[in-house]
């Protein structure tokens, strides 16, 4: 299964210059939707070093990564096949970005406080 008929199914394998192919096509996709929706709703540039996300803004990354996350755990658990290992490794990685996000919203929004040094501008 190769191709564009491939992101939505975790049967097969996926080669190396497929996933590779696929994964920078999604990642950049993603990066694209996520800072446009964001800068054309809220006029925010939320993808520089050292810059506090608001709640709303996160609210459309998570949007986005929700719409993204069964492409992107297909081709990985198809590229896991592909090398002989095992999918549920792929399947802890996405809970652990899972739980990430849902922290960070978390944060966001006021529930958790968050230290001033969390945000530190790389330079």
């Amino acid at each position: 299964m190769t191709g564009l008929n491939g992101l939505f199914s975790a049967k097969g394998r996926a080669r190396r210059s497929e996933w590779w192919l696929l994964g920078l096509g999604l990642g950049l996709t993603q990066f694209a939707l996520i800072a446009g929706t964001n800068y054309v709703l809220f006029g925010e540039a939320n993808s520089l070093p050292g810059y506090q996300p608001t709640f709303e803004g996160l609210l459309v990354e998570v949007g986005w990564f929700a719409v993204f996350f069964w492409p992107v755990t297909a081709l990985s658990l198809r590229r896991a096949h592909d090398r002989g290992g095992d999918g549920w490794l792929v399947w802890i990685g996405q809970l652990l970005i899972v739980a990430a996000t849902l922290l960070d919203l978390l944060a966001a929004s006021g529930v958790m406080p968050v230290p001033e040094s969390a945000y530190v501008a790389v330079v």
